[in-house]
């Protein structure tokens, strides 16, 4: 099934893996979507995500630029957290994570979590 992350359908037949590429920082419902993607796994299924940790890398300039330009339609609005927001969030979904790869400060945070 190919959907988007913030429009997946609830399933009788649970999924293994769901990706989350690039998009938790655009949801303004995120806590809503990790729910229903916690709800959509098998129990041990995974949720495989990269996300940018805005919050870790000059995100206290962006607070106050992101909105304006938001605001103007050319961009969506961004959430600013920070890495350890972004597991904190995921692991309170009901989510063990087990693997992470984080190349650098500017750069996305890939995480594997496992459904509890």
């Amino acid at each position: 099934l190919c959907s988007g992350i913030d429009s997946l359908p609830e399933t009788t037949e649970p999924y293994h893996v769901i990706l989350g590429m690039s998009i938790l920082h655009l949801l303004p419902n995120k806590k809503d979507v990790l729910a229903k993607v916690h709800r959509n796994l098998v129990p041990g299924g995974y949720f495989i995500s990269s996300t940018i940790c805005l919050g870790d890398n000059g995100g206290t300039l962006l607070k106050w630029i992101l909105p304006v330009v938001s605001w103007t339609g050319l961009i969506p609005k961004v959430s600013i957290f920070t890495k350890q927001e972004l597991r904190q969030s995921i692991e309170e979904s009901g989510f063990d994570i087990e693997e992470e790869f984080h190349p650098g400060n500017d750069k996305a945070v890939f995480l594997v979590a496992k459904k509890k």
